[in-house]
């Protein structure tokens, strides 16, 4: 796939990191909460620069500012799904 350009219109789907609660959990409960699915979000947004590492995706691009920006990590990505190079 081509490197995706500045100002794309993209469809992200991805994987989020979770953490388990703030306390020490017996290994069964642990491991039960461990072998749960990941949850996959969806990200509509404009791109903003792509590396080898990650994605970075603004919500508004307002030519000389942007933001909010969240930054993806290749290993998160699900699908990118191109809605417009415009």
């Amino acid at each position: 796939m081509e490197p995706l350009k500045r100002g794309t219109n993209v469809r992200v789907r991805w994987f989020d990191a979770v953490v388990a609660e703030d306390r020490w959990t017996d290994i069964d409960e642990g491991l039960e909460w461990a072998a749960e699915p990941l949850e996959l979000c969806e990200t509509l947004g404009v791109v903003l620069l792509e590396t080898e590492s990650f994605l970075a995706i603004t919500f508004t691009d307002g030519i000389d500012c942007v933001g909010p920006i969240i930054k993806i990590p290749r290993g998160c990505l699900n699908s990118v799904e191109v809605l417009s190079d415009e």
